[in-house]
């Protein structure tokens, strides 16, 4: 179990290095796209026809869960742009990830 949680955070440090190194890809943008029901906020719906809608794959109700906790720190039921940035910025130097 513990394997599989280092690995799937080093999956997402790298995924989060990949994104910051895109020049033209943009937190907020990225975040405005998702929020389907324009609030201000993602909800796990958003999250879902997010990766449906753009042929990422279609999500269980558990990997939905699994996705949106990552985000949802506060266990609200919505992502905050500020929750948002906080989870896809990096958090190692590039290299150390």
């Amino acid at each position: 179990m513990f394997a599989k949680l280092l690995d799937s955070e080093y999956s997402l440090e790298k995924l989060r290095h990949h994104l910051q190194s895109m020049t033209y890809f943009n937190l907020k943008e990225a975040f405005t796209h998702m929020d389907y029901n324009l609030d201000g906020f993602l909800c796990k719906n958003d999250f879902r026809q997010f990766l449906q809608s753009n042929g990422v794959f279609n999500p269980t109700v558990i990997d939905i869960d699994g996705l949106f906790a990552k985000f949802d720190q506060q266990n609200s039921g919505m992502v905050s742009l500020s929750a948002f940035y906080e989870e896809l910025s990096c958090k190692l130097p590039e290299g150390r990830e």
